[in-house]
């Protein structure tokens, strides 16, 4: 707060050539701009409030923004928990696909193994029985030859 000599304030306006009721409105005026106007002891006390202020500020904020990067580190962390849950459970999916379309592959190759199994043991049976029946045949011919009257 600034503080004036109003009255002397006066007398040397007065002694400059102003009316009295000039120099001591004049002075008045003059005490109540000096009276709101801040002294330098208030702007450093209002430097240091605001300095303070803005030091809280930051530490909230700094306060604050931890807090949302440990709430968004544990959303990543849950996200890619799901994530991976998901992903090992098609994983599984399809490992119980391809082996059961394995197994499906491995019985229709076991079949035609089996049904080639059987059509050589039938070949085996129908080339058996064509030189059996060829054998009688030839057996028969000359059975029939030989009681033929020559």
């Amino acid at each position: 707060m600034n503080a004036i000599d109003t009255l002397s304030y006066a007398k040397r306006l007065i002694a400059v050539g102003l009316p009295p009721e000039q120099a001591e409105a004049h002075a008045l005026a003059m005490d109540q701009v000096l009276t709101q106007t801040a002294s330098k002891a208030d702007l450093d006390a209002h430097r240091v409030a605001t300095k303070a202020d803005f030091e809280a500020h930051r530490a909230a904020t700094k306060a604050d923004f931890e807090a949302h990067r440990a709430a968004t580190k544990a959303d990543l962390e849950a996200h890619r928990a799901a994530t991976k849950a998901d992903l090992d459970a098609h994983r599984a999916a399809t490992k119980a696909d391809l082996d059961a379309l394995n197994a499906r592959v491995d019985a229709v190759v076991k079949e035609q193994i089996a049904l080639r199994v059987e059509m050589h043991k039938l070949k085996a049976d129908i080339i058996q029985w064509m030189v059996s029946l060829f054998i009688a045949q030839i057996g028969s011919t000359i059975a029939a030859i030989r009681y033929l009257p020559h």
